[in-house]
């Protein structure tokens, strides 16, 4: 300490002997010196200074007052939330659909919210019906006549079926309600069991002998955002006027018959309220040549055919099962564009869980009756 030192700031001491040269100079002239400014080169920023959010910057020189505070607590500071007096808002929050607000911050009001509904079908097989067997041959008879004596019981119609599983979903962002779907029916195709026969009619019902061109109705009901309805359908073969069991028009030839949907046009409709329908086409499978039942994992070569013969008319199925058909309003799919979907032997299994836990319920409901 002498006249020939250097001040030496916020030290208290007149390094330099000279009180001129003070230990806490003000250089921005804010009223804070340096000793107590932690910026002494911006006026804006002191000790006195209100913090200002978002900028970077300690203006009170105070730590402990944070440039991003969380007011609301849920974890997004007032900088990236976009309002921090509500704990349900924020860059981390799902968007609430009719609420009015930005729920997730991304500067859009109820994005995502409009309606939207979609259908997927899937048809799948072939099964025997008397233990939902999966036919890994895919050989199905193409014509059985009922046997025409009382001591000899009739054939049963639908003695094998292809799996329909159709999906109803709500893409959208709010609930859809009052869906309801039609499915239509070629006069050779008909549609015996659903796993779920309190919501679904079908009309004509079916009967022996059959032909009709069945009309079935899912009435699906409220469907949440973002859920999603699944019926199966079993549908067999109906017999003609004449007795016969005929899933071609043309047994002795390749064919293709509409086990789903009536024609290429005719296929299945979803409609809910709002004006919203998706639709699907026919979808249609074909078969080969007529052949011999023998060896058939079906064993359709013991179904006789009359009082003395035995049934001997089968033919292999042709087309690449399963199969899908997809739609949607407004259209995010592809509209009745097949596509491939689980391996047989998988959907195989699926069924035959299905329906032994529709069967168990049905017993278990049964008893407590």
């Amino acid at each position: 300490m002498n006249p020939g030192a250097t001040e030496v700031t916020c030290n208290s001491i007149d390094d330099d002997c000279d009180p001129s040269t003070l230990d806490s100079p003000d250089n921005d002239g804010d009223g804070y010196g340096v000793c107590e400014d932690c910026n002494d080169d911006d006026a804006s920023v002191n000790p006195g200074a209100t913090e200002v959010t978002c900028n970077g910057i300690d203006d009170d020189c105070d730590p402990s007052t944070s440039d991003n505070p969380d007011n609301d607590g849920d974890g997004y500071g007032v900088c990236e939330d976009c309002n921090d007096d509500d704990a349900n808002v924020n860059p981390g929050a799902d968007e609430v659909c009719g609420d009015g607000m930005d729920n997730d911050c991304n500067g859009e009001v109820d994005e995502g919210c409009e309606p939207c509904i979609s259908l997927t079908k899937t048809i799948g097989g072939p099964y025997r019906t008397s233990d939902d067997e999966f036919l890994d041959d895919g050989i199905i008879p193409i014509a059985v006549k009922r046997r025409p004596h009382s001591s000899l019981p009739l054939n049963p119609e639908n003695i094998f079926y292809f799996l329909v599983e159709i999906t109803v979903g709500n893409c959208g962002g709010t609930d859809l309600t009052n869906v309801v779907l039609e499915d239509e029916f070629s006069n050779q195709a008909q549609p015996f069991e659903t796993d779920d026969p309190g919501n679904v009619t079908i009309t004509p019902p079916p009967s022996i002998p059959g032909m009709d061109q069945e009309l079935l109705t899912w009435s699906v009901g409220t469907i949440p955002a973002g859920q999603s309805r699944t019926l199966y359908v079993k549908v067999g073969t109906e017999f003609n006027n004449g007795g016969n069991l005929e899933p071609t028009s043309a047994p002795s030839a390749a064919d293709e018959v509409f086990y789903n949907g009536r024609n290429d046009e005719r296929g299945a409709t979803v409609t809910a309220d709002g004006g919203l329908s998706a639709s699907v086409d026919g979808m249609q499978i074909s078969h080969g040549a007529e052949q011999t039942c023998a060896d058939s994992e079906g064993d359709w070569d013991e179904i006789p055919f009359s009082r003395t013969a035995f049934h001997d008319k089968c033919a292999q199925i042709t087309t690449t099962l399963p199969f899908t058909f997809s739609a949607s309003d407004p259209a995010i799919l592809p509209a009745s564009e097949p596509v491939a979907t689980t391996a047989a032997t998988e959907v195989a299994a699926a069924v035959d869980r299905t329906w032994h836990i529709i069967r168990a319920l049905a017993h278990l409901s049964s008893l407590i009756l």
